[in-house]
């Protein structure tokens, strides 16, 4: 049973660090030497935090390294846009 533990728990950590890879947010002046990929957009979040988070996700699902926010509207149900890039 130790054993089992032993084996399992850096297996477990290792798969823990796997978000740290996700795209980032960067600046649009930092955009400016970044190849485009094109747009996407979010809906249904709760606060600014979830947004952001849903928007790294679904850039990185988009095989982005970065995005810049271009635009986030709503009150109870925000979306967001983002550009993508490279």
């Amino acid at each position: 049973m130790k054993r089992s533990l032993l084996v399992l728990t850096p297996l477990l950590l290792a798969g823990l660090s796997l978000p740290a890879f996700a795209a980032e947010t960067i600046s649009r002046q930092e955009a400016v030497n970044k190849q485009a990929l094109g747009t996407i957009s979010v809906t249904g979040a709760a606060t600014l935090d979830h947004l952001e988070r849903n928007i790294a996700q679904k850039a990185d699902r988009a095989g982005a390294n970065y995005y810049v926010i271009i635009a986030t509207t709503g009150k109870n149900r925000l979306h967001g846009d983002a550009l993508i890039y490279q």
